[in-house]
């Protein structure tokens, strides 16, 4: 096995052992959001509420974005998880600012070759409301800047989280 194999297989174990470390979420009740009302609190991680709202906001964006209906139960993990990849990034001092998550908004708004409005006026026709994907957003910026933090990048290597695009970008990691 390479180094850069062993490089990587370390990160992945760093960052599934630092999602089990955090554990702490306490399961308040699964209801449905038409037996009550959409604030109710489903979930806490970490102190952190996870609302019948919030199920309900995904599952719509995970019907757009995928085409397929997801249980609530997948769901409900989806923004449990979400929700320790960002207590991992505060407990690891790291900051993902409202101006991080709008840039990556806009390039994605971009790669479907809309501004950021004409995406959240999308969303928004499809029942979604951009804060749902904004949030989605955080947590993954969160997870790839806490696993970066997990296993520096020596001066002079690339970094093995990012796939390098075009060979005139400098020595990839693979090599």
């Amino acid at each position: 096995m390479s180094w850069e194999m062993t490089r990587l297989g370390a990160i992945a174990a760093r960052a599934a052992a630092a999602t089990l470390v955090l554990g702490s979420i306490c399961i308040v009740g699964m209801t449905a959001c038409a037996a009550s009302g959409d604030d109710q609190i489903v979930a806490k991680v970490n102190g952190e509420p996870i609302t019948a709202a919030d199920i309900e906001q995904r599952l719509r964006f995970e019907r757009l974005a995928t085409r397929r209906e997801p249980s609530r139960r997948e769901v409900t993990e989806a923004l449990i998880e979400d929700k320790r990849k960002l207590y991992a990034a505060r407990q690891s001092g790291i900051d993902i600012t409202d101006s991080d998550v709008d840039h990556a908004y806009a390039t994605m708004a971009k790669r479907m070759k809309l501004t950021p409005e004409q995406l959240t006026g999308a969303l928004a026709h499809a029942g979604v409301e951009a804060q749902t994907l904004k949030q989605r957003i955080r947590a993954d910026i969160a997870f790839m800047k806490v696993t970066r933090a997990a296993v520096p990048i020596r001066p002079g290597e690339r970094d093995p989280v990012v796939p390098r695009r075009n060979r005139d970008e400098g020595p990839s990691w693979r090599e």
